[in-house]
């Protein structure tokens, strides 16, 4: 099922769901009107029980180029406000969203198209995508969350140097760095990305959903809640059928 937006396009074949980024012809740059879009797409896929794995990818030469910059050199200090809270609001929806996220890297992944990758879970790219976060180029600094997830996936001195300079990574470097977790030529980029949902999608999607919110907050709590945290999850994923489903089928094969 192919949902109609302006600025998006929403797949549902269950038990996967795909968000095309579809403004080629400015880099799918991320506008007011698809950032609100997007929101809707999310909260749609959230709710979808069928779904469990939402790739995004983008249309044309890129995944994204980051914020449109022609609204933002337009707009008033008001107006600017409301955009970079509303995207910080999205970044941290898709983040948190209870299914497992792919990040399918076609082109340029910039800015605030690097800071949407970094709320997917995992990243596979082409190997003609680019990623750089760009702000210091422009005199700017973050507004979606690169300053704080960045050092955490690929570590503080590596993301200094991605902030401080505003250089671009290939995807060799992107991937060495740990930015990504698969590099593909181009013209597999849409069947790695798929056959990795569809290994995910064939998972406990209770058992998925814990598992994220557990690892999400690795980062952010100390030993103690955390383990508190991985052992409360454990307990409901134990307790419910498809964990007592697949000890029984483990017990069979003895």
């Amino acid at each position: 099922m192919i949902m109609s937006f302006t600025q998006i396009i929403l797949e549902k074949k269950p038990p996967l769901a795909k968000i095309t980024l579809n403004r080629p012809e400015v880099l799918n740059a991320l506008s007011p009107t698809l950032i609100s879009e997007l929101r809707q797409a999310l909260n749609d896929v959230g709710q979808d029980q069928q779904i469990k794995v939402l790739v995004v990818t983008g249309s044309g030469r890129a995944f994204c180029a980051g914020a449109d910059l022609k609204f933002m050199a337009q707009a008033d200090q008001r107006a600017l406000y409301d955009y970079i809270q509303s995207l910080d609001e999205l970044l941290f929806r898709l983040e948190c969203l209870d299914k497992p996220v792919i990040a399918a890297v076609n082109g340029y992944a910039l800015a605030g198209g690097l800071e949407l990758t970094l709320c997917c879970d995992l990243v596979v790219a082409s190997e003609q995508a680019v990623f750089g976060d760009e702000h210091i180029n422009r005199s700017l600094m973050p507004g979606g969350g690169s300053s704080m997830r960045l050092p955490r996936i690929i570590g503080l001195r590596r993301a200094k140097e991605l902030l401080y300079t505003g250089d671009r990574w290939d995807a060799k470097r992107a991937f060495e760095a740990g930015l990504v977790n698969m590099v593909v030529p181009p013209e597999k980029l849409e069947e790695a990305t798929r056959e990795l949902a569809e290994k995910i999608a064939s998972k406990s999607g209770f058992a998925l959903r814990l598992i994220k919110q557990v690892v999400n907050q690795a980062m952010d709590s100390d030993r103690e809640t955390l383990q508190t945290l991985e052992r409360t999850a454990f307990n409901l994923v134990v307790s419910s059928s498809e964990a007592q489903e697949g000890l029984r089928a483990f017990l069979s094969r003895k």
